[in-house]
């Protein structure tokens, strides 16, 4: 017999995928980015063979499927969504109930000749189980579209233990107009201590009109085996598809 929480659990996870297919069909009806007077958004729909944060899975290894849309005004003000499938890895302190993330974020952008900076604040949301549900802040400075230097502090919801925060400096180089290679390196911290780690990726990117490829390689160095397996860290080769965004 299936219990009351089962059956409310599989309603909301029902609910949260019409919602993904509605936005979905509305942001392949945006494609590429649009303008209205001060306003600018776009919208995107995309896939990947494994979604990687920070360095980590958050499908298990699994293929994801994502869409956003994202609202600017004046080219400083910025609002925005992301949705897509997760799949955690199961432990101990991680059990796998969570399926789908849909994040909104909010923030502001300045830039100054070659240099720029921002700052977003995020709320991550999880249908079905709000336990889960956290906040995160974020700063990012950046020189021409060639490096950036990121900094980010995120608020666990179920434990203070588990709220830490990340750096990462990311590269870039436009080899031609469609094709370009990134990398960046990070170190992720947890109060948790045993759970701090560096990460690092590299990969190549072409834009082909409103579609963007990409490769790229993933790895994790010294993670921890009781949080995070193989399925989560590691070494992995990722391909990526999008469309809209541009």
């Amino acid at each position: 017999m299936t219990s009351v929480p089962d059956t409310a659990a599989t309603f909301l996870r029902s609910r949260a995928l019409h919602i993904f297919a509605a936005l979905a069909l509305l942001t392949f009806s945006c494609g590429a980015a649009r303008a209205e007077g001060d306003l600018l958004w776009a919208g995107y729909v995309g896939f990947t063979t494994d979604r990687i944060v920070r360095g980590l899975s958050w499908t298990a290894g699994r293929p994801s499927a994502q869409i956003g849309g994202e609202v600017e005004w004046q080219r400083e003000w910025f609002a925005g969504f992301y949705l897509a499938n997760v799949d955690y890895v199961e432990s101990p302190r991680n059990p796998l109930d969570r399926h789908i993330e849909l994040d909104v974020y909010a923030g502001y952008r300045k830039a100054y000749d070659n240099f720029a900076w921002d700052a977003t604040a995020v709320r991550y949301n999880y249908p079905g189980d709000s336990r889960y549900d956290y906040y995160e802040g974020s700063v990012g400075l950046h020189y021409l579209d060639r490096f950036s230097l990121l900094v980010n502090r995120s608020f666990e919801a179920l434990s203070p233990l588990d709220a830490g925060g990340s750096v990462e400096f990311r590269a870039s180089h436009h080899a031609t107009g469609r094709l370009s290679f990134t990398g960046g390196v990070g170190y992720r911290h947890y109060k948790r201590k045993s759970w701090d780690f560096v990460y690092a990726d590299a990969g190549v990117a072409l834009l082909l009109g409103p579609v963007t490829l990409d490769l790229r390689a993933y790895t994790t160095f010294d993670e921890d085996d009781y949080f995070y397996t193989s399925q989560a860290g590691g070494d992995r080769i990722v391909f990526s598809i999008t469309f809209g965004g541009n």
